[in-house]
């Protein structure tokens, strides 16, 4: 969609609205997902306040306050459509939304970032890895089951999946490394087959 057919759905006639306040599409885009960003550090940080009261949280209880924000989206059109855009848009790099959700995280007394990364025990090299495909899959699960809840009969309610989704990202940070990554070798992909270097 260009910047002359976002003005014209808008029912702007200045049809340099969207440069004028936004500097271009980007900076539009931006601004729709900071609404969301904003309610959603507010949110996650009222959860890890309540967590950081308890005596030891778990390593669930910390990805519940991850997704919980998120998956509340999901009880209005709007919030679902975040999700989707933002599912659109995690890999687009002008955008740099993954670096925004990451920092996005820095919330509340403790950075979540490092109360997951010492609760897991993991590299930071294994670290970000396990964050980009638990990024994915939290917004890309959320946007995917958005959409199929629509159409689908049958579709487990936004609770049942939203536990499930907790305890999926729980187990892929708590997954033990690879056993190429723990014998220190490096692995590469070649045609369906791992092999090491």
């Amino acid at each position: 969609m260009t910047t002359a057919e976002i003005t014209i759905a808008a029912g702007q006639s200045n049809r340099s609205a969207v440069k004028y306040h936004f500097g271009d599409k980007d900076g539009l885009i931006r601004a729709v997902l900071e609404q969301y960003q904003s309610r959603i550090e507010a949110r996650r940080r009222e959860l890890i306040a309540g967590l950081e009261a308890k005596a030891r949280p778990t390593l669930r209880d910390w990805v519940w306050a991850l997704i919980t924000p998120l998956g509340e989206l999901l009880d209005d059109r709007d919030g679902e459509d975040y999700l989707s855009i933002t599912a659109q848009l995690l890999s687009n790099p002008r955008l740099r939304i993954l670096d925004d959700h990451r920092a996005s995280l820095a919330v509340g007394g403790d950075h979540f970032l490092d109360v997951l990364d010492r609760t897991s025990k993991r590299s930071q090299a294994l670290w970000l890895s396990r964050y980009i495909l638990v990024t994915g899959a939290i917004f890309h699960g959320l946007a995917d089951y958005s959409r199929v809840r629509r159409k689908e009969d049958g579709a487990a309610s936004p609770a049942e999946f939203i536990e499930e989704l907790i305890n999926a990202v729980a187990a892929l940070i708590e997954r033990p490394a690879s056993s190429t990554k723990k014998a220190g070798g490096r692995a590469k992909y070649s045609g369906g087959k791992t092999r090491r270097n």
